[in-house]
């Protein structure tokens, strides 16, 4: 495993347990909040793949509405960080998407995959599932 060494101005950020730097100037704070996007890829038995994608500042956590529950601290979302770009190229692969954060359903909502009647709310975080053609 390569390490990179750190400087005194490097950001230190944790996620999912995992600590790891970012370089001076990433991670700082900015007019518009961007969150970052984490993606797990499930393959069926017959090699299809589900695409489960979900903001990464939720991760860990459950959500109670009534008698609804959104429970990400399994390992169905835990995956690795994407950028909207690297999110892209993988969605050719999938059939079946499963979305959950503001700003991940909001990305798909912009990439014309999720229309906002297909939205549920639990505990005001969206959640979205839509098939791939």
């Amino acid at each position: 495993m390569h390490r990179m060494r750190r400087k005194a101005s490097d950001t230190v950020a944790h996620l999912n347990g995992l600590r790891f730097s970012l370089p001076s100037g990433e991670g700082q704070a900015t007019k518009a909040k961007t969150t970052a996007i984490i993606v797990k890829i499930h393959r069926s038995h017959d090699g299809r793949r589900l695409i489960a994608v979900c903001d990464a500042d939720i991760l860990g956590k459950r959500f109670f509405e009534g008698n609804r529950q959104l429970d990400l601290t399994g390992s169905f979302y835990r995956g690795e960080p994407s950028s909207e770009q690297e999110l892209r190229k993988r969605l050719s692969s999938g059939y079946m998407l499963n979305i959950v954060g503001k700003e991940a359903v909001a990305m798909f909502i912009r990439l014309g995959l999720v229309s906002k009647g297909a939205i549920i709310t639990i505990a005001g975080i969206p959640h979205a599932q839509a098939a791939v053609d």
